[in-house]
């Protein structure tokens, strides 16, 4: 019968072939049309019709109106699902990491405009704060319940000098005066979080800015520690009852946050996702056995996460200059805050924008 097969002319010889149900198959399959399949093989397109109706091969636009019937038939009208306000009852705590201030340091971009210098600074760090209460008062606390406040600090507040060539021609004040300086901002910012008038947790590491590479230089003898050392005796002085600081004068602290194993450091991998990078942090975790990492140092802000460790790296209150250029990283003025719980290393997750 003439449904079965087709003629093919091979010089002046006419050939019959037979089309069967897995050729036919194989042709639609890859030209996907009756009709591009009846122009492959040179027959009219009602023959492919026919041979499809005779091996029961079905169209796909077929077999698609047949299944969306049947969903259809069987889906209900549909209710809206009713939102509740989910508060933790164990309370969430609020994350702000500080890092990277440079207090003291001018930097000048290529057309020698002044683009960070100490009233930067201060106006960059009033923004940090108002920006962070508008977040929880607007935003976070509509969702979670906030019950205490921690200050991560990785270092590098101050400028410091003599940490690498031609250093004194790109810093305003000296080391002393940077550090008072540091000081009143950071002391401005920790009574404006005190309004919450919930406690409020400081941990602290040093960076490597505070520490001149000469060989005379005493390594504990950092700026960002005697930064630390006056908030403290502040917090003493004022008789203040709901503020607490720890600090260390090494490379690393481990803190608790909410039952979670907290890594504190200056400088972090810049990259988990490269070989040595990775290494380092399976290195950390293995010695401390830590759940999240926060460090600074690379001036550019950084999310992600190794083998279950949640790695936070803080951008620079500086934003764009010579050493994110020199790594070629774009970098903004900003300051991270998150939320932790019991349940969650990392709920909620902002980049402060501080432009």
């Amino acid at each position: 019968m003439l449904s079965s097969g087709f003629f093919v002319f091979k010089g002046v010889k006419m050939t019959k072939v037979v089309i069967t149900k897995n050729i036919l198959l194989e042709l639609l399959t890859k030209y996907g049309s009756n009709r591009r399949v009846s122009k492959v093989i040179n027959v009219d397109e009602k023959t492919i019709r026919n041979l499809r109706e005779e091996y029961g091969i079905l169209s796909g636009e077929y077999v698609d109106k047949q299944i969306i019937s049947i969903l259809r038939a069987h889906l209900g009208k549909g209710e809206p699902i009713k939102v509740k306000r989910m508060l933790n009852s164990l309370g969430e705590a609020l994350i702000s990491h500080l890092s990277d201030w440079h207090l003291g340091a001018k930097v000048v971009d290529a057309k020698n405009n002044v683009i960070y210098n100490y009233d930067i600074a201060k106006l960059r760090a009033e923004l940090l704060c108002g920006r962070c209460i508008d977040l929880f008062q607007n935003h976070i606390s509509r969702g979670t319940e906030i019950t205490q406040i921690n200050l991560i600090i990785t270092g590098d507040m101050v400028d410091g000098n003599l940490v690498y060539p031609g250093q004194a021609y790109r810093t305003e004040f000296s080391p002393p005066r940077q550090v008072i300086l540091a000081a009143n901002i950071l002391r401005n910012y920790i009574l404006s979080l005190m309004e919450f008038k919930l406690p409020i947790f400081i941990d602290a590491v040093p960076g490597n800015h505070g520490i001149p590479k000469v060989k005379e230089w005493d390594p504990t003898a950092n700026w960002d520690l005697m930064l630390y050392m006056i908030i403290e005796d502040w917090i003493k002085q004022s008789k203040i009852k709901n503020v607490f600081l720890n600090y260390v004068e090494g490379d690393y602290l481990i803190t608790d946050i909410m039952g979670w194993k907290y890594l504190l450091r200056h400088k972090g991998p810049s990259q988990s996702e490269t070989s040595s990078g990775a290494a380092k942090t399976g290195g950390w975790q293995k010695i401390h056995s830590c759940d999240a990492m926060a460090y600074g140092h690379f001036h550019h802000a950084g999310l992600t996460e190794w083998n279950g460790v949640r790695l936070f790296m803080s951008p620079s209150l500086k934003g764009q200059d010579e050493f994110a250029e020199s790594i070629a990283k774009g970098s903004s003025p900003a300051q991270c805050i998150w939320g932790v719980t019991q349940k969650h290393v990392k709920t909620f997750y902002y980049e402060v924008d501080l432009k």
